[in-house]
């Protein structure tokens, strides 16, 4: 809950670390491994996951799109604040 507040009050403020801590965050979230002593540390309350991998002996990968989509929205956020940072350290210059 912490870190969602977070990253959008930092995005909201056009601050680069908290989409990069977002991007971070749903980078983590996207893939998790199933077997052995596999456990989630923190299940996401809106996941679509899908299987990958050989389940055949108990082991293999979920993959989920929510936070796939999520991770690209913020890589593009960082994206577009990087460019706005460099339009401001330019205008500061002239």
């Amino acid at each position: 809950m912490v870190v969602p507040v977070y990253c959008s009050l930092c995005i909201y403020k056009r601050r680069l670390n908290g989409a990069i801590v977002a991007a971070l965050f749903f980078d983590l979230h996207s893939v998790h491994f199933i077997g052995g002593n596999s456990w989630f540390y923190f299940p996401a309350p809106l996941s679509l996951r899908v299987a990958f991998g050989d389940f055949s002996d108990g082991q293999g990968y979920l993959f989920d799109y929510v936070a796939a989509l999520i991770l690209m929205i913020a890589g593009h956020l960082v994206w577009e604040l990087l460019a706005l940072n460099r339009q401001v350290i330019k205008a500061g210059e002239l």
